[in-house]
């Protein structure tokens, strides 16, 4: 029997734990898919690629021979996954390439999911010229999911036949995938999880950000509160992170500086009583975890999901970014809850598990796990010891070539960065090491 092959397109590149969440999720979803449809592990292929398999020269050329590996690589699948919430904003080349793969899957006859569509990108990218809607409207696409209404995407697409569903990000059953190697945080029962990021996609400067998050400390401290502070991984972040804690003289025994892989992140959200988030990925992994979060609106799609599960209160817009009304909105979350409603958590999974049958074994009468299944069916999900010192080193890398512009420009003095630069270098040592001594996981 040959072996099906599924091809998942993702950003491989981001240090963002919040995107590793999701497609580190995503690619246990279809691992126990595939099982549910009868396929033992041994008879899949699972291989996860960038998108950058159409090289950024071809959309600035349009060179018909640069294709030529991505045409192999698609031609190789019996379906292909698109994760669209990680291809960034409209304006990113990841939407043109995107919509190439798209293109070339239909003329090789190859099935397409498309995951994690919003309205507003697929307009704004399809108005850039990217030609996403057409590519879209594919026979060949048999499936598309967004976390917000179904009924304006559909009405983007008036020719496609195949299934528009909405559904949350794979991300809301990250609990179930990490559950089986969850291990203590560093953080203790009872601490308030406070994921800083600095001021970018908002009308704000990082000065008034870093103002925010040390009024929201002195609220926490003053109701008697503990807090821990946390980033989400990519460098400027965490920089920013190191920035707020350096200068404000906050005890470093109340901060993680480094977070380096969807695990640490989902450890760290669970073991707090209530998070205060700037990233959307952040508060799917609390909801996944039953962990109560507000969520700052920094992003879209932030209302749609708390919506989405019956708390659009803990969606907070820029206009109320006050300490007391932030503060306030959480410890009313802590006192409510968040209890896991297992339909619309399962939503994500039975949508994938339809499209893959669609794509892979039409007209199977098997239907799909229950929550309950699919905990137990689920692959073991861990990151590689080669795979966390990769990114460790090119998040180090990239630290250094952010040090080399900066000081290059004469916007900060040598010293002082490369001082900082150390001390991240030591912290990922350090991690490296206590990984060495923990069980691995697949890569």
């Amino acid at each position: 029997m040959a072996k099906a092959k599924i091809l998942l397109l993702v950003d491989k590149d981001s240090d963002n734990a919040g995107d590793q969440l999701v497609e580190e999720t995503l690619t246990a979803l279809l691992a126990g898919a595939m099982t549910n449809l009868g396929f033992p592990p041994e008879d899949v292929e699972l291989l996860s690629r960038s998108l950058g398999i159409v090289p950024k020269k071809y959309v600035e050329t349009n060179q018909d021979s640069l294709l030529d590996a991505a045409r192999e690589i698609v031609g190789r699948a019996d379906v292909v996954v698109v994760e669209a919430s990680l291809l960034g904003l409209p304006s990113h080349p990841r939407w043109n390439q995107a919509s190439t793969i798209l293109q070339i899957a239909r003329k090789q006859s190859v099935p397409v999911l498309f995951l994690g569509a919003d309205v507003q990108s697929l307009q704004e990218a399809d108005r850039r010229g990217t030609g996403l809607l057409n590519s879209l409207g594919a026979p060949t696409v048999k499936l598309i999911t967004t976390g917000g209404d179904s009924t304006p995407v559909v009405e983007l697409l008036p020719e496609y036949v195949g299934s528009v569903v909405s559904t949350p990000s794979a991300g809301v059953l990250g609990g179930a995938v990490f559950q089986a190697q969850k291990a203590p945080a560093s953080v203790s029962p009872g601490v308030i999880g406070l994921v800083v990021g600095r001021a970018e996609g908002i009308n704000a400067s990082d000065a008034e950000v870093r103002n925010f998050w040390l009024e929201v400390i002195d609220l926490l401290t003053a109701r008697g509160l503990d807090y821990r502070l946390f980033a989400m991984g990519d460098s400027p972040d965490e920089y920013f992170l190191y920035s707020l804690v350096r200068e404000n003289g906050i005890a470093h025994s109340k901060v993680r500086f480094i977070i380096n892989s969807a695990q640490e992140l989902v450890h760290e959200v669970a073991a707090c009583t209530g998070v205060i988030a700037m990233n959307l990925n952040v508060g799917i992994a609390a909801y996944a975890c039953q962990i109560p979060a507000v969520n700052l609106q920094v992003e879209p799609g932030v209302l749609s999901f708390y919506r989405s599960i019956g708390h659009p209160d803990r969606a907070i817009s820029k206009h109320d970014w006050h300490a007391l009304q932030v503060v306030d909105s959480l410890q009313a979350a802590i006192g409510g809850g968040t209890d896991r409603n297992e339909e619309f958590t399962m939503s994500a999974y039975i949508s994938l598990f339809e499209g893959l049958k669609e794509a892979i074994d039409p007209g199977s009468p098997i239907p799909p796990y229950s929550y309950e299944q699919l905990t137990v069916n689920l692959p073991l999900v861990g990151v590689a010891h080669a795979r966390y010192r990769d990114r460790a080193n090119r998040k180090l890398r990239r630290a250094y070539e952010s040090h080399y512009a900066a000081v290059t420009a004469g916007k900060v003095k040598s010293g002082r960065l490369k001082s900082a630069l150390k001390r991240v270098a030591r912290k990922l040592r350090a991690l490296a090491k206590e990984l060495r001594g923990k069980p691995q996981g697949h890569s």
